[in-house]
């Protein structure tokens, strides 16, 4: 018997397709700050589903009505400061939570939300499906959140049963084409040493021809090319003097002087 558990070890990772993000509705009505931020980053991170994952944005939407109507315990309204600064010097502001409740009531949990969550690009992400409301009642949001819970879960489903199929384009050549392609043998480029070659093989041919060409030109031979390139030179009339011949005139010369 083969051991399941052996077999069975790889965890099994959702993908992004799969993931379809749910909608929650929250009221701040008289609820403390640190408590409702905590349960929002929760929501916004995923960490509430068991397919969640770090590296991936598996979290929730989350609309957050009274959001001005937020209360802390003790002495934190006087107590709590909010710093901000322009850059420049002197440029600190100091404001305490009652200050800043009245001015703009959002940043309170939204700072505090922020703080909560991971310090990379995913929190960017997270913190834009995060909808601060104030003054609202819940059940304004209801049938919204209806409509885009079902048109998620819609799109979910199309990417898992629809999945595109990319097939292999393979591009033939017509007849007409093959039939008009020129046939005519590539020619490669020749070496260096193989032309300088053929150049001075070239040369010694033009000064051969050259010198045959003045020597005809002055006894006045014709002159008849040969297969290999070389040239034949046949006498018109003259004949050729033997050399024993020429030894005899000589030698008649010598005798008439004396």
């Amino acid at each position: 018997m083969v051991n399941n558990m052996a077999i069975q070890q790889k965890p099994y990772t959702v993908k992004l397709s799969e993931i379809v993000p749910q909608w929650h509705v929250l009221d701040a009505r008289d609820k403390t700050l640190g408590r409702l931020s905590s349960e929002i980053a929760l929501l916004l991170m995923g960490k509430n589903k068991p397919t969640y994952q770090p590296h991936q944005n598996t979290g929730d939407y989350v609309v957050v009505v009274n959001a001005g109507k937020v209360k802390v315990t003790g002495q934190k309204a006087a107590q709590m400061k909010y710093y901000r600064h322009s850059g420049y010097p002197g440029g600190l502001q100091e404001r305490t939570f009652e200050q800043v409740l009245r001015k703009d009531p959002k940043r309170i949990l939204h700072n505090a939300i922020r703080g909560m969550l991971p310090k990379n690009y995913l929190a960017r992400k997270m913190l834009s499906r995060l909808k601060l409301v104030l003054e609202e009642s819940p059940d304004r949001y209801k049938a919204q959140i209806v409509g885009a819970q079902r048109a998620a879960e819609k799109a979910a489903r199309a990417l898992i049963e629809n999945k595109p199929t990319k097939a292999k384009v393979v591009k033939t050549k017509t007849r007409k084409k093959i039939e008009t392609e020129d046939k005519s043998p590539i020619k490669l480029a020749k070496p260096r040493a193989i032309k300088a070659a053929e150049m001075k093989r070239n040369k010694t041919a033009e000064t051969q021809t050259e010198s045959t060409s003045e020597m005809d030109a002055t006894a006045g031979v014709a002159k008849t090319p040969t297969a290999k390139g070389r040239v034949a030179v046949k006498s018109k009339g003259a004949a050729k003097i033997k050399p024993k011949s020429r030894a005899k005139s000589k030698s008649a010369d010598t005798n008439e002087e004396a």
